[in-house]
């Protein structure tokens, strides 16, 4: 993306409409600061929980830009869960969706995911910064469709880390704990799921692969998913990844800002970015 791009993208955001040249000025002090002073910033994401981003982090970046990055994702999330319900956040990151889950979930429960180490700890240090360590539940394991072992790369921009299909020791690549869904919410005894996040760079497939137990058994009442073109890597397509969710019984949507849904167009998505919201009928 081009600095044009970026930039135009931040003044648009919904949080920086009626202050952009702020908007531009905190982006050129958050510029400064990873190069010289390197200091965390903490940006209250929600009026309940903030989130410690560090200048090496290209999410915990955005966040400081424009306070929520995905932001009909975290919308819909703010939204739509009450004290009682239980969240999962499938490659939670530093926690961002997580914490504003927390800031509504006072009597459930919060289950998340981060399997590389540097983000899982930032993860467990916003957990303790807003004193959740009772509702948020972190887990080192990648979910997949079958238990066991799997290669995880990872990258100099640790929001893109994800499991490799290819086994080899090329530098930067771990080996994981992997789980299944649908064998945690045995585990936990979880009777019902109200929001499944999943952002995993294009194993989505296998995640809800490794859920269908729970699919089928109407467990899991919203599923928010990103489909992009990394699905290619894993053999699957976006359009399989849809048609599973369709095929048991959840209806799909492009989600976006106000909580909107739209039609998902018929065609070639692979190449695009969609933000898909699956959610199970009453």
């Amino acid at each position: 993306m081009s600095i044009i791009k970026a930039l135009y993208r931040i003044t648009i955001h919904p949080n920086n409409t009626n202050h952009k040249y702020i908007a531009l000025l905190r982006v050129i002090w958050w510029r400064i600061n990873q190069v010289t002073f390197k200091i965390p910033a903490l940006i209250q994401l929600t009026p309940e929980t903030k989130c410690i981003c560090y200048p090496d982090s290209s999410f915990g970046s955005l966040i400081v830009y424009e306070g929520w990055p995905e932001y009909a994702e975290m919308e819909y999330i703010y939204h739509n869960l009450g004290s009682d319900d239980v969240f999962v956040d499938v490659g939670s990151g530093i926690g961002e969706m997580s914490l504003i889950a927390a800031s509504k979930i006072t009597k459930g429960r919060i289950f998340a995911f981060e399997p590389t180490q540097q983000s899982r700890e930032r993860l467990y240090e916003n957990v303790l910064l807003n004193n959740l360590v009772n509702t948020v539940r972190i887990f080192d394991q990648a979910l997949s469709s079958k238990k066991g072992k799997s290669t995880f790369r990872t990258t100099k921009i640790s929001e893109t880390n994800h499991i490799s299909h290819t086994i080899n020791n090329e530098q930067g690549n771990i080996e994981v704990r992997v789980t299944t869904l649908d064998h945690v919410i045995r585990k936990e005894k979880i009777s019902q799921i109200k929001i499944l996040k999943i952002d995993v760079e294009g194993a989505e497939y296998d995640v809800l692969l490794g859920a269908k137990k729970a699919l089928l058994g109407k467990k899991i009442a919203v599923i928010i998913v990103e489909l992009n073109k990394n699905s290619r890597n894993y053999g699957h397509s976006n359009t399989k990844t849809l048609d599973l969710l369709n095929s048991c019984g959840y209806k799909t949507y492009i989600l976006k800002e106000g909580g909107k849904l739209s039609k998902i167009p018929l065609g070639d998505i692979i190449s695009r970015i969609l933000n898909i919201v699956a959610i199970l009928p009453k």
